[in-house]
């Protein structure tokens, strides 16, 4: 998968940690779901602006669309108690934007209440690859809106996420 490359802004900005396999995997799943949108979470550990993902859990749509993605709730549920059983966290969302833009549409950021303590991966499509963008979404006193993380692929998990927020 291709990598829009250093997101890195203002200080203090969140970051998600990466292998490039997990990057691998994400990008293998959205293109054979092409061109309808799909998608699914990211588990991990959260120390600090600092999201590490350890794994990704793709989650079937529950209708397929190219302008829209939603999981099941069955199964999102599924992996969220799964991953707090082994001590881990929804770190991020992910879904993708077939044929549409890097940034979260306005029917994401309608539909983001409750995932302010998370991150938001868009995962769209550039000269035919998939690419990922990394977003946190904020309140604002008309809504949500979008501000770019930090995307750092990381050479492994980290051995030891003791210590780190479980949110």
């Amino acid at each position: 998968m291709e990598r829009a490359g250093d997101q890195c802004g203002a200080g203090g900005q969140s970051a998600l940690m990466v292998t490039d396999a997990v990057l691998e995997e994400i990008g293998r799943y959205v293109d054979k779901w092409a061109p309808f949108e799909s998608g699914g979470i990211l588990i991990g550990s959260r120390a600090g602006a600092a999201f590490y993902a350890a794994e990704f859990v793709p989650l079937a749509g529950a209708l397929p669309s190219p302008r829209r993605y939603q999981a099941r709730a069955e199964h999102a549920t599924r992996a969220i108690l799964r991953a707090d059983r082994a001590g881990q966290s929804v770190v991020a969302t992910v879904h993708s934007h077939p044929d549409g833009s890097d940034e979260p549409s306005q029917v994401d950021l309608q539909n983001a209440y409750g995932y302010r303590d998370m991150l938001h991966v868009v995962v769209h499509f550039h000269k035919g690859a998939p690419v990922c963008r990394v977003y946190q979404y904020r309140r604002t006193a008309t809504g949500y809106c979008a501000r770019p993380a930090a995307l750092v692929i990381a050479s492994a998990a980290p051995a030891d996420a003791s210590g780190a927020d479980k949110r």
